[in-house]
């Protein structure tokens, strides 16, 4: 109601405030309910670096089980044995 009449050729500016107000800074914002494009490339690496760093975990693993454990191997060393509850 407080706008003046539009003249025929005019240009609408859409989210503008009455008068000469600046546009909304949210013009180009999808509408509600929209899905954001998908950033198939950032997708793309996180998938790979999470590969990679499953295959090191895992390769670290394996190496640590190659490796022989001395306490195990140690069972018929010369240490004393601790003495039994029932002496």
């Amino acid at each position: 109601m407080g706008e003046p009449p539009r003249r025929a050729g005019e240009s609408v500016t859409f989210g503008a405030v009455a008068g000469n107000a600046p546009a909304s800074s949210f013009r180009n914002a999808q509408p509600r309910g929209s899905v954001p494009k998908r950033n198939y490339g950032f997708e793309k690496r996180q998938k790979e670096l999470a590969k990679m760093q499953k295959r090191q975990l895992k390769a670290e693993r394996r190496a640590e089980r190659a490796q022989p454990q001395p306490e195990e191997q140690a069972g018929d060393s010369d240490a004393p044995l601790p003495p039994d509850p029932g002496e």
